[in-house]
Parts: C-alpha cells; sequence; structure tokens
C-alpha cells in the first residue's frame, strides 16, 4: 500500500513540475543576473504595476500556462517587479520603462537585449520574444548596424520592426525615413515591405507615404492580396471620396468649388491638403477670397495657420472679412490663430518659432487690437527660454485669461517650466495663481487638475 502511495505521489509530483507555469523568483535584479551567468541564460523581467489590467492578464492568465513554464524556465530566470515600489523605481528609471506591461531580456550583466510590450496571448507571446531574443535581432546589435551605416534594406525594415515592438518609436521613424529615401516605388509595393505600410503607427494617415498607399492600392492588392489591403484600410473613411476626387484632380479638373471640395477631403494629409489650398487661393479674385464660399481657406487651421501667406491676408483684409462673415467669426478665427501657435509653443512641440516671431505677435496684437495675445507671447517665450522666475511673471498675466481649454492643455507644461526654479516666496505667488485659476473653472476634470498640481 505504501509503495501505490509513494507512485501516487511520485506521477503527481511529475505531472505538476510538468504542468508549471512561469518560475517568478522573488529575488534582487542583482541576483537574477548572477544566476543566469551562472546558469548560462538571460534575465526575463515582468515590469508591472498593480493598477495595470493588462500586466492583471498576464500575470493570472498568460504565465500560469504550462507551455509558458516550458518556455520560459528553461530559458531564462525570471523576475517580476511593481515599477512603482522599491527596487522597482530604479528598473524603471534606469531601463525607461514607462508602458505597461513591458518585458525586458536582459543579459547576465545587465545589458537589455531587447523588450516587448503589451499583454498576448501566449500563443502570440512566445513567438514574440523568440524572435526579440533571436541571434543579432537584439537592440544593441541592430542599432549598432545601423549606425555602421551598412545595414541592408531588408535589415533596416527587420529594425523598424523590432523598434516598434519596443515602442522606440522616435528611432523608428528616423530608420523608416531613411529606408524609404531608399527604396524604389516597386519595393514599396512589394510584399517584403508590406510590413511597414501595414503598421498605423509607421504610416499613420498623417504620413505622405499613406498617400503613397492609395495612389498604388493595385500594385499592393497584387503583392499582398484584396483583403488584406481592405484589412489595413478598414475604417478610413474618406477613402471612396479620395479615390474617385483623386481621379478627377489627375485627369484635370481644377473647378475651384472641386478645389475647395479636394481639399477638405485631403485634410487627413495635412501637407497635400495645404498644396491643394494654396492652388485654389492662387486662383481666387480678390473679390472671391472675402467671400463666405471660400472662408474655410481662411477658418479652418488645416488650411491656414499663424505665419501663412493666408493668415497676413486675413489679418489685412479683416474689414473686409468681417462685412461678409461676420464680425465675431473673423475675430475668433483670427484670435485661435495666435493661441494654436503659442500653445504648440508653450508645449514643446514648436521649435521654430523666433524671438523676431514673438516680437511681431506682440506688434499685431497691438496694430489689430487682438485681446490676450500679449500675455501668452510672454508667457512662450519665457518658457523657450527656461527661466522659472520669468514663467512665473508671465503667468501673472497669462494664468487670470486661461479658460478651461487652456488650462486643460497648458497649466502642466508650463508648470513643468518652474519646476524646481523657484524659492518658497514665489511658489506661495504661483500657489495663489492656481487657486484663483481653480475657482474659475466650469469643468470639474480641470479644476480637480489644477487642484492636484505640486507647487
Amino acid at each position: 500500500m505504501k509503495r501505490v502511495f509513494l507512485i501516487i505521489t511520485c506521477v503527481l509530483t511529475a505531472l505538476g513540475a510538468r504542468s508549471q507555469g512561469v518560475n517568478f523568483q522573488e529575488i534582487t535584479l542583482d541576483k537574477a543576473m548572477k544566476q543566469a551567468g551562472e546558469e548560462g541564460k538571460m534575465v526575463f523581467v515582468d515590469c508591472y504595476t498593480v493598477w495595470c489590467g493588462p500586466c492583471k492578464q498576464m500575470a493570472n492568465v498568460e504565465f500560469p500556462k504550462p507551455e509558458a513554464g516550458a518556455y520560459f524556465n528553461a530559458k531564462f530566470v525570471n523576475v517580476k517587479f511593481d515599477m512603482e515600489k522599491g527596487e522597482g523605481k530604479e528598473i524603471a528609471a534606469r531601463y525607461g520603462v514607462n508602458i505597461y506591461p513591458t518585458f525586458l531580456v536582459l543579459t547576465p550583466e545587465g545589458t537589455e537585449v531587447n523588450r516587448v510590450i503589451g499583454s498576448l496571448p501566449m500563443a502570440e507571446f512566445i513567438p514574440r520574444v523568440d524572435k526579440a531574443t533571436a541571434p543579432g535581432a537584439d537592440l544593441r546589435t541592430m542599432t549598432d548596424e545601423y549606425a555602421s551605416g551598412k545595414m541592408s534594406v531588408d535589415r533596416a525594415r527587420d529594425f523598424i520592426l523590432v523598434l516598434r515592438n519596443a515602442h522606440r518609436d522616435s528611432l523608428a521613424k528616423v530608420v523608416t525615413d531613411d529606408l524609404m529615401g531608399r527604396l524604389t516605388d516597386d519595393q514599396k509595393c512589394s510584399a517584403d515591405f508590406w510590413p511597414l505600410f501595414r503598421d498605423q503607427a509607421i504610416v499613420p494617415a498623417s504620413s505622405p507615404r499613406f498617400l503613397f498607399l492609395l495612389d498604388n492600392l493595385e500594385a499592393f492588392r497584387q503583392a499582398v492580396g484584396e483583403e488584406e489591403v481592405a484589412r489595413r484600410l478598414r475604417g478610413f473613411r474618406y477613402l471612396d471620396e479620395y479615390l474617385n476626387a483623386t481621379a478627377m484632380y489627375n485627369a484635370g479638373e481644377r473647378g475651384k468649388s472641386f478645389l475647395l471640395g479636394y481639399a477638405t477631403t485631403l485634410m487627413f494629409s495635412p501637407e497635400r491638403s495645404r498644396e491643394v489650398a494654396d492652388e485654389l487661393y492662387r486662383s481666387l479674385s480678390k473679390r472671391e477670397r472675402v467671400d463666405t464660399t471660400y472662408w474655410p481657406l481662411f477658418h479652418l487651421l488645416a488650411f491656414n495657420q499663424w505665419g501663412d501667406e493666408r493668415f497676413n491676408y486675413l489679418l489685412e483684409k479683416r474689414k473686409d472679412f468681417r462685412r461678409s462673415v461676420g464680425e465675431g467669426r473673423v475675430d475668433q478665427t483670427i484670435r485661435y490663430g495666435y493661441v494654436h501657435k503659442l500653445s504648440m509653443v508653450i508645449k514643446g512641440y514648436d521649435k521654430s518659432t523666433t524671438a523676431a516671431d514673438f516680437h511681431r505677435m506682440i506688434d499685431e496684437a497691438r496694430r489689430y487690437k487682438i485681446a490676450g495675445v500679449a500675455p501668452l507671447v510672454n508667457l512662450a517665450r519665457a518658457s523657450v527660454y527656461g527661466d522659472a522666475a520669468a514663467v512665473l511673471e508671465a503667468c501673472r498675466e497669462a494664468l487670470p485669461m486661461f479658460d478651461d481649454n487652456l488650462a486643460l492643455n497648458l497649466i502642466s507644461p508650463v508648470m513643468g517650466a518652474m519646476k524646481g526654479g523657484l524659492d518658497e516666496g514665489q511658489r506661495g505667488v504661483l500657489r495663489a495663481l492656481l487657486v484663483d485659476l481653480a475657482g474659475r473653472m466650469r469643468s470639474d476634470t480641470v479644476r480637480k487638475l489644477v487642484e492636484g498640481l505640486n507647487v
């Protein structure tokens, strides 16, 4: 009887070991790296947070699977850390982890081999990790190869996909721009490079490369199939309108109402839409330009921004536009042109605005009596120069004119421009300004955002 019990126990133990999921050890990262070196393995780090739903899905559903244990336990020393606690904070800072879940693959020396981001079923996750750890597919090797200038177009394509999987989107954009300049049109339309055009992050609708896709649909269909192309374009609302209008445009249609409609259809592609808008603008007479029919050329931000020829024309002919379109609409459009430009500067998206541009805005606001522009100019100028005291001084005038939309979009970058640069007295002034700002907000969400700022 004892012998039977012993046999059963051994069988159950063996089955349990075989069905075990991923063994995440409760050790420090340094100990995990040391152990990996001794065992000839790599380190697999699950970077999670307690509030992350996809993290819980991986921990509770995917990693306990037997196939997960068979793969990861044989190849890695597995550890997991909460990125908002203890050693997890240090790991997050060291490896730049800010998306969850992130799974790091490290050498025993702590060098990042690659990373996989997001929650996936184990049947998809294991191949993703396997590809990320394949010889020559690690980020460091591919980055060094790219820097050498000797990377083939096929390897560059693979490098872009590796970068996308790791959410290194800035470098992915650089490599994509470089690669597209090396490819012929026939290569771009081939199945080999379809993975780039299929990825909406690599080829967004706002990219000229998306227009290349639309303009070469038949070639792409022949290369990868109609269903694959249709899947890529699913949800793109303007496809039929774009194809029909583009066919007419290429056939020589240049009617003014057609050009206005075509430019509007192209608004998903700012560069092309502005080209068509420019063509229409040049074809209009002085009387037509101020007619309500063509007001969208001046009113829509997609066609007209501060500093453009049409924006300058709108300023110069403001009285004429007011007579045809209405004083309120014209003045609101002009003011928003300044607000949008200066908001982009304050948020750090616009790096091209010069001191001369700021001076010109102040001069125009004074000459055309455009309210609320000067305080924003001073705030943007102080933010660019990184002078915390100057930013605070500009806030005295700018914050009282903030509405909910400005507060929602600008208060965080404005606070960032002053971070660590104010003494206690200045922080007291800022706190008073923020109390006043919060009290004027109509939206509870914006009010809580302002009240929650750490001064």
